[in-house]
């Protein structure tokens, strides 16, 4: 219900997790950081980058799933069916 409506030939809707927004401290402080993954050519990479301060690398897919996760930001991904 919370979904744009969307119809394809099965009835099914996949969204691909492109970034995390991370809160580490209690509410009214704390400091923020951020997972996230590039769009080269209209494809979603697949190698993750962290965020924080002055500070971007690449990170294994695995570091992304944390108990600080905060905001999740999704794409709808374009599927096409041939029957």
């Amino acid at each position: 219900p919370f979904c744009a409506p969307f119809s394809d030939t099965n009835g099914s809707t996949i969204y691909d997790l492109f970034a995390v927004c991370n809160h580490y401290g209690r509410m009214g402080f704390g400091h923020y950081t951020a997972f996230a993954r590039d769009w080269r050519d209209d494809t979603l990479q697949s190698t993750w980058y962290q965020y924080d301060d002055e500070v971007c690398e690449a990170v294994p897919e695995k570091a992304v799933k944390s108990p600080a996760a905060y905001i999740l930001f999704y794409k709808r991904r374009s599927t096409s069916f041939s029957a």
